[in-house]
């Protein structure tokens, strides 16, 4: 306010061009000072004295274009009037407001340049937030080359004057380490005196540091004050923290008040977190009244900010019907997000969804997809199921050599399923070669996890003594250890354990008890030795009913043993001879490519029971028994070949007398070797070698065979 004679000589000193007087009577004009005001004649003054030279009147204009006070925002001429007052400057405020405008006019590296080029002339005349400008510049490398050294040094002479952003990003360089060694204790030392001012990223970052302990004592009561100083500014994440303290803090009602009403501030803020653990809240009746609907609605709004523990959350809630109405394709959809983002876990879900055809159709392929993203990153789970895809999954190409390789890398994590599955690869040869002692060696791993097919094999190898001494004792430790993990598939194997006293004493009466107790879960191992009890009196009076009635439950499941005894049974058992029966089992065999059930067939046609003589059957059947490898037809064959039989018609075949005699004598078969011999010292089907006939006739002799006293060759 200027008296009035002041005022109205200083209008005259204006007409007159004075520019001090021009800028005053302008700021008068401008905030209505002893005069109506007038923008525009203010405007018209400051140009006048400006252009005169006057730097507050030139720092005034610049002003009023870069904020568009009274006039259009115009940066250039901002620029222009700002530089006119660097002329002059003495504080470096105008050439700061150069280099902040060019800073900000654009992204062109050009105007980043100039930027920088201003905020050092600014800075040389010791303005302070050119200097701070300044150390962003060489922080970010914004205009110049990042040199965090030199942005340290920088932050250091503004943070020790006050201010409160430099002391908050020393905190930060501090902490992370940039320019400078990690050291904690300093970036809350700086963090410190920028939260005292009222820095609320500095608050929020110190009560969480007094939350944790770092770089301080843990101090739950600090950390909720620097916590709410945040918070009572807006900030959303220290809303949240202290949400959970609150939550977590007791049962106090109060507490969890407290803790609903900042969650709730904070979840305003679309901060993920909090919309999720609202959504919760919502979900289990937690510092509010149950509310499902509401609870999805916020689940949906926290899975569009893309936040992992909703999508996790909401897709097992559509997974299993629980809040929502069961939907298994936008549980997919989920769980596809999450594993688009690598997460393990989560590709392991979605590969289970089509490998075990969870609300969608079986796909392998898809299965093999995600299992195989998973197990690229070290997830056991879906490297053991790759080991099953590559050697039994239908539409995958099977590479036993691969599957091998996925067992093992889960078993070395200590998968045990992985563990078995590699111990059955080493017995049978799947994708190596057959290694029993690496087979019980991997079976024992996996069996000390309580894998109960892994343990029923140990005990299997211990019996056996295959890969490892034969220890009945550990065989039966093992086997009720199988039982009592719940295999029951081993209740025969015990049973056979005290059936013939093998690592414990010999007890019919607990041998049919776990016979019985195999048979009752139809376990056809146990159904086949409950025949056997019956059949051979083993602790019963012999029963040949029982004995049937177990081995066709056995055979009926597939069990050869079963099927073939049931087939000599009918065929031999005085009391119980049905050649039909007999036929019709053998028959059920020979499905399996079993050789003694095709040796029976040939029996029955060649010697008439149960079926009408059929002596070209007969040899069919016999033929191919012979061809599965059984020394008694082969032995068969190569006796009929040699002699021929005219009543049967089947002509004299030397050559193929030799070939059956030769495979049957090579499996150690006397007779077949007494009468291979013949035929090289009589060259019958071979040129004739006596050296020959001489090895071959003493092997049957050195057999203990007793040579016929017929001719064996037939006319």
């Amino acid at each position: 306010m200027f008296p009035p004679e002041e005022f109205k000589a200083l209008l005259n000193q204006a007409e007159a061009g004075d520019a001090e007087a021009q800028f005053k009577v302008g700021r008068a004009y401008d905030e209505g000072l002893c005069i109506e005001k007038d923008a525009l004649k203010a405007l018209g003054l400051f140009i006048k004295s400006a252009e005169q030279g006057n730097e507050k009147a030139q720092l005034a204009l610049g002003y009023s274009y870069q904020h568009g006070t009274d006039v259009e925002v115009d940066l250039d001429k901002a620029i222009y009037w700002y530089t006119q007052a660097s002329l002059k400057d003495n504080d470096g405020s105008a050439a700061y407001s150069v280099g902040y405008l060019y800073a900000n006019r654009s992204d062109s590296e050009a105007d980043r340049k100039t930027a920088v080029a201003w905020l050092k002339k600014s800075a040389e005349q010791n303005n302070r937030d050119a200097i701070y400008c300044l150390a962003i510049c060489y922080h970010q490398g914004i205009g110049t080359e990042k040199n965090t050294t030199k942005a340290i040094e920088l932050y250091i002479q503004v943070a020790e004057k006050g201010n409160k952003q430099a002391q908050y990003y020393l905190g930060y360089m501090y902490q992370l380490g940039e320019g400078v060694e990690v050291d904690i204790e300093k970036a809350n030392h700086w963090y410190g005196k920028a939260a005292k001012q009222g820095n609320l990223e500095a608050q929020g970052l110190l009560g969480y540091h007094y939350q944790i302990g770092l770089g301080v004592n843990e101090d739950i009561e600090k950390a909720i004050y620097w916590y709410t100083k945040a918070a009572e500014q807006g900030d959303a994440s220290a809303q949240y923290n202290l949400s959970l303290i609150s939550g977590n803090r007791s049962d106090n009602e109060a507490d969890k008040q407290l803790a609903f009403e900042w969650l709730q501030k904070a979840a305003e803020q679309n901060h993920a977190n909090a919309i999720h653990s609202l959504a919760c809240c919502y979900y289990r009746g937690i510092g509010v009244e149950k509310d499902e609907e509401k609870a999805v609605e916020l689940f949906q709004q926290a899975v569009e900010l893309d936040n992992t523990d909703a999508q996790i959350h909401l897709a097992w809630m559509y997974q299993y019907g629980n809040g929502v109405e069961k939907d298994t394709q936008k549980a997919i959809e989920l769980y596809t997000i999450l594993a688009n983002k690598g997460d393990a876990e989560h590709q392991l879900t979605l590969g289970n969804f089509y490998y075990y055809a969870q609300g969608v159709e079986r796909d392998y392929q898809q299965a093999l997809k995600w299992f195989l993203r998973s197990a690229q990153q070290g997830n056991a789970k879906a490297q053991c199921a790759l080991g099953w895809l590559y050697l039994y999954a239908d539409g995958v190409k099977t590479d036993a050599v691969q599957s091998l390789q996925w067992y093992l890398k889960s078993a070395k994590q200590g998968n045990n399923e992985a563990q078995y599955a590699v111990g059955d690869a080493y017995k049978w040869g799947y994708g190596t070669d057959i290694d029993i002692k690496k087979a019980f060696s991997w079976h024992l791993k996996s069996a000390k996890k309580d894998n109960h097919k892994a343990q029923a094999q140990v005990g299997y190898l211990y019996s056996e003594g295959l890969g490892v001494e034969k220890n009945d004792k550990k065989a039966l430790y093992w086997y009720k250890k199988a039982i009592k993990n719940g295999n029951t598939q081993i209740f025969a194997n015990l049973g056979f354990c005290y059936s013939y006293g093998e690592g414990v004493k010999q007890s019919y009466k607990k041998a049919i008890y776990y016979f019985e107790q195999g048979v009752a879960v139809k376990n056809l191992l146990a159904e086949f030795y409950l025949g056997h009890v019956y059949y051979y009196a083993q602790g019963v009076k012999k029963n040949l009913a029982k004995a049937i009635e177990y081995y066709r439950l056995s055979a009926l499941q597939g069990y050869l043993d079963a099927q073939h005894q049931l087939f000599y049974l009918y065929a031999f058992e005085e009391d119980v001879i049905d050649y039909k029966q007999s036929m019709a089992w053998a028959k059920k065999s020979i499905e399996q490519e079993y050789a003694e059930g095709y040796h029976h067939l040939s029996h029955l046609y060649e010697q008439d029971k149960g079926v009408r003589r059929n002596i070209k059957k007969a040899m069919e059947y016999m033929t191919k028994a012979a061809e599965l490898g059984l020394v008694l037809s082969q032995m068969w064959l190569g006796k009929t070949y040699l002699k021929g039989s005219k009543e049967d018609k089947v002509k004299q075949d030397l050559p193929l007398a030799f070939h059956w005699l030769t495979k049957a004598a090579e499996q150690e078969n006397a007779e077949a070797q007494y009468y291979l011999a013949t035929c090289y010292e009589k060259g019958l089907g071979v040129e004739a070698d006596a050296e020959k006939a001489q090895q071959w006739k003493e092997k049957a002799l050195a057999q203990g065979f007793e040579p016929p006293t017929e001719e064996p060759v037939g006319e």
